[in-house]
């Protein structure tokens, strides 16, 4: 009976939408900034930032500018310096804690891709000379991730008069760059593929997906090399969607996450096939687009910001709990909302970083901003009381890192006893309220209500 009255709380109740305590600061101010940033967060709390910052109104002059926070405040460095302009880089961490940067030259006749990674040099001193060429010309949108023998895995696609097709090479310090194989043969020659996304799991497997058809949407494609070479594997999902993106667990599970008609959706494969198509933002409210990776928690669970460009004009965050996926929450910033993207990062000790761009054109010119927000996940979980629920357990009333049953009827002990060490959470029921989450000296029912929104987030 108890199970199914927390069952009964937790269908009806949905998940509420706890909300992270940022703090957000500003990097960059009327900067004309046109690309996307990346961003990523090692295991030493350094954050790495790379955008693309612009030189007047000549697109000749973007370049690639690499940023990080290892001596307290962020220093800064322009990577690249030339007459070609070079844009959307990505950031992504090896195994190793090498931090890697990739992105692309960008004219018609010479875009290429371009990589340079902290072992190689210092990405805070790094210029053209320590740039390696990955492709020859002709390729763009690059996007990389890294194995545990410290080979660097690349996915980019072509841009000409014919069809864009999605490529697949890989780079080592010791084989150097591995011959292109094209992803596309075999998929929809006379059609554009684009958009693509790749993950390395803890096995080693190398995950691409893309979107196969242009940059707007198209079916969603899916592959692995688990066999020893790339293999088109079926997602169950049809029709069209957009921004693709892929990533695998520590526990090797594979999420795919893409945009449909202004929704946010997801699949994931534990082994045994992908699961049905699941929405985790409500139909029409949000269009996720412009982020560049999702991210895992030290536990595993995953976190998504993401950028909306339609009424609901903002950066957000989904944090998946034990009982599904929060409310986007809202990262407020001081600033127009356009032009908006996101990158996250989380580091094996809770501490998660979000790039925030918005920006607006003004005379012509698009000048923007770029924000950093920052939170501590390792604080434990706010509804997690107690391990077990019998008094007479020694695990009663010691928290054991988890929400469950436990917790829900060791808060309604404590509620019933009256106790205020305990039981006194809040002096309001609503979230919008000053109050809300700040004991009062006693116990009503505003502190039951918000046990139950606590208890229902779980560990976000």
């Amino acid at each position: 009976m108890r199970s199914t009255y927390i069952a009964a709380i937790v269908s009806t109740c949905g998940v509420a939408a706890a909300q992270i305590d940022f703090s957000i600061q500003t990097l960059l101010m009327g900067t004309v900034f046109n690309s996307p940033s990346s961003l990523v967060v090692d295991d030493n709390g350094v954050i790495h930032l790379a955008y693309t910052s612009q030189f007047g109104t000549d697109s000749t002059g973007k370049e690639v500018w690499y940023a990080n926070n290892a001596s307290g405040a962020f220093q800064f460095n322009q990577v690249t310096n030339n007459t070609v302009r070079e844009e959307f880089p990505y950031l992504f961490l090896g195994p190793d804690g090498v931090v890697h940067l990739a992105f692309h030259t960008g004219t018609a006749t010479t875009n290429k891709i371009r990589y340079v990674n902290s072992a190689m040099a210092d990405l805070l001193h790094a210029g053209e000379a320590d740039i390696i060429d990955i492709t020859p010309p002709g390729f763009i949108k690059v996007k990389g991730a890294a194995d545990a023998t410290g080979t660097t895995h690349f996915v980019f696609y072509n841009q000409g008069d014919g069809p864009d097709d999605i490529f697949y090479t890989s780079w080592s310090a010791t084989n150097g760059v591995s011959p292109l194989v094209n992803l596309s043969i075999g998929n929809n020659p006379s059609g554009d593929d684009t958009e693509p996304s790749i993950a390395v799991g803890p096995d080693g497997v190398v995950h691409v997906v893309y979107q196969a058809g242009w940059v707007l949407g198209g079916p969603l494609r899916y592959l692995n090399n688990a066999g020893g070479s790339f293999a088109f594997v079926p997602t169950g999902v049809s029709g069209t969607i957009a921004d693709t993106q892929v990533g695998v667990s520590p526990d090797n599970i594979v999420t795919i996450t893409f945009e449909r008609g202004d929704s946010f959706n997801v699949i994931e494969n534990d082994g045994s096939g992908f699961t049905p198509e699941a929405m985790i933002t409500p139909l029409g409210q949000y269009r996720p687009a412009f982020y560049d990776k999702f991210a895992y928690g030290p536990d595993g669970r995953r976190y998504f910001a993401f950028a909306s460009n339609i009424n609901t004009r903002g950066i957000y965050l989904i944090v998946e709990t034990e009982n599904g996926f929060t409310t986007p929450q809202r990262l407020d910033v001081d600033a127009p909302l356009s032009f908006l993207s996101a990158s996250i990062g989380i580091n094996s000790s809770g501490l998660l970083a979000i790039s925030l761009t918005t920006g607006a054109s003004r005379g012509g010119t698009v000048v923007a901003d770029l924000f950093l927000a920052t939170a501590d996940l390792s604080g434990g979980c706010p509804a997690d009381f107690s391990g077990a629920s019998d008094p007479n357990d020694p695990d009663y009333g010691i928290p054991d890192g988890q929400v469950d049953a436990s917790d829900f009827f060791y808060y309604l002990d404590q509620f019933a006893a009256g106790n205020l060490a305990v039981a006194d959470l809040t002096g309001s029921s609503d979230p919008n309220d000053p109050a809300y989450g700040v004991p009062d000296g006693q116990i009503d029912a505003t502190d039951f209500f918000y046990f139950l929104d606590i208890f229902v987030v779980g560990c976000p």
